[in-house]
Protein backbone atom coordinates (compact mmCIF):
# COMPACT_ATOMS: atom_id res chain seq x y z
CA UNK A 1 0.00 0.00 0.00
CA UNK A 2 2.68 2.17 0.59
CA UNK A 3 4.32 1.99 -2.83
CA UNK A 4 0.98 2.67 -4.53
CA UNK A 5 -0.82 5.14 -2.12
CA UNK A 6 1.67 7.91 -1.20
CA UNK A 7 -0.66 9.13 1.58
CA UNK A 8 -0.35 6.12 2.97
CA UNK A 9 3.00 5.97 2.94
CA UNK A 10 3.27 9.57 4.70
CA UNK A 11 0.98 8.47 7.86
CA UNK A 12 1.68 4.64 7.92
CA UNK A 13 3.68 3.61 11.49
CA UNK A 14 7.07 2.10 11.13
CA UNK A 15 7.31 -2.13 11.27
CA UNK A 16 9.95 -3.46 13.64
CA UNK A 17 11.89 -5.28 11.67
CA UNK A 18 10.01 -5.76 8.91
CA UNK A 19 7.45 -7.00 11.07
CA UNK A 20 3.77 -6.36 11.62
CA UNK A 21 2.48 -4.94 14.67
CA UNK A 22 -1.16 -4.08 16.16
CA UNK A 23 -0.48 0.20 15.75
CA UNK A 24 0.48 -0.82 11.85
CA UNK A 25 -1.87 -3.35 11.09
CA UNK A 26 -5.00 -1.30 12.56
CA UNK A 27 -3.85 1.45 11.01
CA UNK A 28 -3.41 -0.22 7.30
CA UNK A 29 -7.02 -1.65 7.56
CA UNK A 30 -8.50 2.17 8.84
CA UNK A 31 -6.67 3.45 5.54
CA UNK A 32 -7.89 0.80 3.65
CA UNK A 33 -11.32 0.58 4.37
CA UNK A 34 -11.82 4.98 5.10
CA UNK A 35 -9.33 6.48 2.46
CA UNK A 36 -9.12 3.94 -0.32
CA UNK A 37 -13.36 3.78 0.10
CA UNK A 38 -12.35 -0.68 0.26
CA UNK A 39 -15.16 -2.78 2.52
CA UNK A 40 -13.94 -5.33 4.72
CA UNK A 41 -14.33 -7.45 7.53
CA UNK A 42 -10.59 -7.76 8.22
CA UNK A 43 -9.63 -7.38 11.97
CA UNK A 44 -6.36 -6.51 13.63
CA UNK A 45 -5.81 -10.04 14.74
CA UNK A 46 -5.98 -11.64 10.84
CA UNK A 47 -2.63 -9.52 9.92
CA UNK A 48 -0.85 -10.18 13.04
CA UNK A 49 -1.92 -14.01 13.31
CA UNK A 50 -0.41 -13.67 9.49
CA UNK A 51 -3.18 -15.56 7.92
CA UNK A 52 -1.68 -15.63 4.06
CA UNK A 53 -5.13 -16.52 2.32
CA UNK A 54 -6.68 -13.12 3.79
CA UNK A 55 -3.76 -11.09 3.20
CA UNK A 56 -3.58 -12.26 -0.25
CA UNK A 57 -7.24 -11.73 -0.65
CA UNK A 58 -7.23 -8.19 0.77
CA UNK A 59 -3.99 -7.50 -1.39
CA UNK A 60 -5.67 -8.70 -4.33
CA UNK A 61 -8.72 -6.35 -3.55
CA UNK A 62 -6.84 -3.17 -3.38
CA UNK A 63 -4.71 -3.59 -6.42
CA UNK A 64 -7.16 -4.22 -8.21
CA UNK A 65 -9.01 -0.71 -6.92
CA UNK A 66 -5.97 0.94 -6.81
CA UNK A 67 -3.09 -0.58 -8.46
CA UNK A 68 -0.71 2.97 -9.15
CA UNK A 69 -1.19 2.62 -12.45
CA UNK A 70 -1.33 5.45 -14.68
CA UNK A 71 -4.48 5.48 -16.83
CA UNK A 72 -4.43 4.44 -20.62
CA UNK A 73 -3.88 6.81 -23.68
CA UNK A 74 -6.96 7.17 -26.16
CA UNK A 75 -4.85 5.91 -28.65
CA UNK A 76 -3.52 2.88 -26.15
CA UNK A 77 -6.93 1.76 -25.32
CA UNK A 78 -7.88 1.22 -28.89
CA UNK A 79 -5.02 -0.65 -29.57
CA UNK A 80 -5.68 -2.72 -26.65
CA UNK A 81 -9.25 -3.22 -27.38
CA UNK A 82 -8.11 -4.71 -31.03
CA UNK A 83 -6.82 -7.57 -29.13
CA UNK A 84 -10.76 -8.35 -27.97
CA UNK A 85 -12.37 -10.04 -30.94
CA UNK A 86 -15.12 -11.60 -29.33
CA UNK A 87 -18.91 -9.68 -29.47
CA UNK A 88 -20.08 -11.34 -26.19
CA UNK A 89 -19.54 -8.79 -23.41
CA UNK A 90 -19.42 -11.38 -20.70
CA UNK A 91 -16.07 -12.48 -22.28
CA UNK A 92 -14.68 -10.02 -20.93
CA UNK A 93 -15.13 -11.42 -17.33
CA UNK A 94 -14.01 -14.73 -18.20
CA UNK A 95 -10.48 -13.92 -19.69
CA UNK A 96 -8.55 -11.67 -16.74
CA UNK A 97 -10.00 -14.48 -14.20
CA UNK A 98 -8.37 -17.28 -17.06
CA UNK A 99 -4.96 -15.11 -17.49
CA UNK A 100 -4.56 -14.93 -14.26
CA UNK A 101 -4.13 -18.38 -13.54
CA UNK A 102 -1.91 -19.21 -16.66
CA UNK A 103 1.33 -18.42 -16.99
CA UNK A 104 2.81 -15.65 -19.25
CA UNK A 105 3.47 -17.84 -22.89
CA UNK A 106 -0.19 -19.30 -22.31
CA UNK A 107 -1.80 -15.85 -22.01
CA UNK A 108 -5.61 -15.82 -24.26
CA UNK A 109 -7.25 -13.15 -26.25
CA UNK A 110 -9.79 -15.35 -27.72
CA UNK A 111 -11.85 -17.11 -25.68
CA UNK A 112 -13.05 -19.92 -28.05
CA UNK A 113 -9.49 -19.96 -30.50
CA UNK A 114 -7.68 -20.43 -27.71
CA UNK A 115 -9.87 -22.83 -25.55
CA UNK A 116 -9.98 -25.25 -28.37
CA UNK A 117 -7.09 -27.25 -27.44
CA UNK A 118 -7.86 -27.97 -24.52
CA UNK A 119 -4.39 -27.16 -22.84
CA UNK A 120 -5.82 -23.84 -21.55
CA UNK A 121 -8.75 -25.84 -19.51
CA UNK A 122 -6.30 -28.66 -18.16
CA UNK A 123 -4.19 -25.60 -16.80
CA UNK A 124 -7.30 -24.10 -15.04
CA UNK A 125 -8.27 -27.23 -13.80
CA UNK A 126 -5.48 -28.50 -12.24
CA UNK A 127 -5.02 -24.95 -10.44
CA UNK A 128 -8.40 -25.77 -9.08
CA UNK A 129 -7.89 -29.24 -7.83
CA UNK A 130 -3.99 -30.50 -7.94
CA UNK A 131 -2.95 -33.57 -9.54
CA UNK A 132 -6.77 -34.03 -11.39
CA UNK A 133 -4.40 -34.14 -14.69
CA UNK A 134 -2.47 -36.53 -16.19
CA UNK A 135 -0.48 -34.62 -18.72
CA UNK A 136 1.03 -37.88 -20.34
CA UNK A 137 -2.19 -38.34 -21.92
CA UNK A 138 -2.39 -34.78 -23.05
CA UNK A 139 -0.87 -33.72 -26.49
CA UNK A 140 0.82 -30.77 -26.24
CA UNK A 141 1.97 -30.21 -29.92
CA UNK A 142 -1.01 -29.56 -31.63
CA UNK A 143 -0.53 -31.16 -35.35
CA UNK A 144 -4.04 -31.09 -36.27
CA UNK A 145 -8.05 -31.09 -35.59
CA UNK A 146 -7.68 -34.94 -34.45
CA UNK A 147 -5.40 -33.73 -31.29
CA UNK A 148 -7.75 -31.16 -30.21
CA UNK A 149 -10.69 -33.75 -30.12
CA UNK A 150 -8.33 -36.14 -28.10
CA UNK A 151 -7.38 -33.55 -25.47
CA UNK A 152 -10.95 -31.98 -25.17
CA UNK A 153 -12.27 -35.53 -24.75
CA UNK A 154 -9.66 -36.41 -21.57
CA UNK A 155 -10.67 -32.73 -20.15
CA UNK A 156 -14.10 -33.38 -20.63
CA UNK A 157 -13.88 -37.23 -19.05
CA UNK A 158 -11.88 -35.16 -15.71
CA UNK A 159 -14.72 -32.85 -15.69
CA UNK A 160 -17.11 -35.21 -15.49
CA UNK A 161 -15.16 -38.04 -13.14
CA UNK A 162 -13.06 -35.59 -10.76
CA UNK A 163 -15.72 -32.24 -10.51
CA UNK A 164 -19.07 -31.57 -9.66
CA UNK A 165 -20.27 -30.38 -13.12
CA UNK A 166 -23.50 -30.63 -14.85
CA UNK A 167 -22.42 -31.60 -18.44
CA UNK A 168 -25.43 -32.78 -19.93
CA UNK A 169 -25.30 -32.00 -23.58
CA UNK A 170 -21.99 -31.02 -23.84
CA UNK A 171 -19.08 -33.25 -25.26
CA UNK A 172 -14.94 -32.56 -25.84
CA UNK A 173 -15.49 -31.65 -29.91
CA UNK A 174 -18.75 -28.71 -28.59
CA UNK A 175 -15.39 -27.33 -26.76
CA UNK A 176 -13.08 -27.92 -30.40
CA UNK A 177 -16.03 -26.16 -32.33
CA UNK A 178 -15.83 -23.28 -29.89
CA UNK A 179 -19.50 -23.38 -28.65
CA UNK A 180 -20.21 -20.11 -27.23
CA UNK A 181 -22.74 -21.85 -25.02
CA UNK A 182 -21.42 -24.31 -23.69
CA UNK A 183 -17.70 -22.72 -23.24
CA UNK A 184 -19.72 -20.15 -20.53
CA UNK A 185 -21.26 -23.12 -18.80
CA UNK A 186 -18.18 -24.74 -18.38
CA UNK A 187 -16.14 -21.91 -17.36
CA UNK A 188 -19.12 -20.35 -14.99
CA UNK A 189 -18.92 -24.14 -13.10
CA UNK A 190 -15.40 -23.84 -12.57
CA UNK A 191 -15.42 -20.38 -11.60
CA UNK A 192 -17.49 -21.71 -8.93
CA UNK A 193 -16.08 -24.73 -7.81
CA UNK A 194 -13.05 -22.20 -7.15
CA UNK A 195 -14.79 -19.65 -5.25
CA UNK A 196 -16.57 -22.28 -3.12
CA UNK A 197 -13.30 -23.88 -2.20
CA UNK A 198 -11.64 -20.85 -1.19
CA UNK A 199 -14.65 -19.81 1.14
CA UNK A 200 -14.63 -23.43 2.28
CA UNK A 201 -11.00 -22.65 3.06
CA UNK A 202 -11.55 -19.29 4.68
CA UNK A 203 -14.84 -19.33 6.49
CA UNK A 204 -15.70 -22.93 7.02
CA UNK A 205 -12.82 -25.05 8.22
CA UNK A 206 -12.46 -26.83 4.73
CA UNK A 207 -15.74 -28.90 4.53
CA UNK A 208 -17.64 -28.74 1.61
CA UNK A 209 -19.80 -25.51 1.14
CA UNK A 210 -23.68 -26.08 -0.18
CA UNK A 211 -25.83 -23.12 -1.30
CA UNK A 212 -27.37 -23.10 1.53
CA UNK A 213 -24.47 -22.65 3.37
CA UNK A 214 -23.59 -19.83 1.54
CA UNK A 215 -26.54 -18.05 1.98
CA UNK A 216 -26.42 -18.22 5.71
CA UNK A 217 -23.35 -17.11 6.19
CA UNK A 218 -23.59 -13.63 3.77
CA UNK A 219 -27.01 -13.45 5.53
CA UNK A 220 -25.13 -13.27 9.11
CA UNK A 221 -22.52 -11.11 7.32
CA UNK A 222 -24.63 -8.61 6.74
CA UNK A 223 -26.77 -8.38 9.84
CA UNK A 224 -23.25 -8.12 11.52
CA UNK A 225 -22.63 -4.85 9.03
CA UNK A 226 -26.12 -3.79 9.78
CA UNK A 227 -24.78 -3.78 13.84
CA UNK A 228 -23.60 0.13 14.65
CA UNK A 229 -21.32 -1.93 17.50
CA UNK A 230 -19.91 -4.55 15.42
CA UNK A 231 -16.00 -3.27 14.14
CA UNK A 232 -16.09 -4.70 10.90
Amino acid sequence: VRAIDPGFASKSPNLNNGVMNEKASQCLLDYVGNNMGIKHNLETVDLLTGNPKLEELLAARVFDLNNGLSQLSADEQNKYKSFWTDDNPNDDAYLPWLNSQLPPHLRIGNLYRDLSDGIILAHILERSQRGCINWKKMRKTIRHKFDKVANCNYVYDVMKGKFPFSLVGIAGPDIVDGRQKYIHTILWQIMRYQATKKLSELSFGGKEVTDADILKWSKETFAKSQNPKCQC
